[in-house]
């Protein structure tokens, strides 16, 4: 069980976390990361984005930080170049 979520991850070009998440939210982050994957991080609390409440690991340089905005989303993938 999860193997599967770990091969979605492996496979994807692009992952899209919506914070707060659930418990497997930053695991998946992280197999993201360590494949080499963009990530991106949705909140409509920006608070989980400063430097006091974020992991270190949000500010990597293929780790994106935004606001959730619905009808911005997919302009917000668009943008990301791998």
């Amino acid at each position: 069980m999860g193997q599967s979520e770990v091969e979605a991850v492996k496979n994807s070009d692009i992952l899209i976390a919506i914070l707060p998440g659930g418990k497997g939210t930053h695991i998946e982050i992280g197999i993201a990361i360590g494949n080499d994957k963009s990530v991106l991080l949705l909140s409509e609390n920006e608070e989980v984005f400063k430097v006091d409440n974020a992991a270190t690991f949000y500010f990597l340089e293929n780790v994106y930080r935004k606001p959730l905005i619905l009808d911005k989303v997919y302009s917000e993938v668009l943008a990301i170049k791998r």
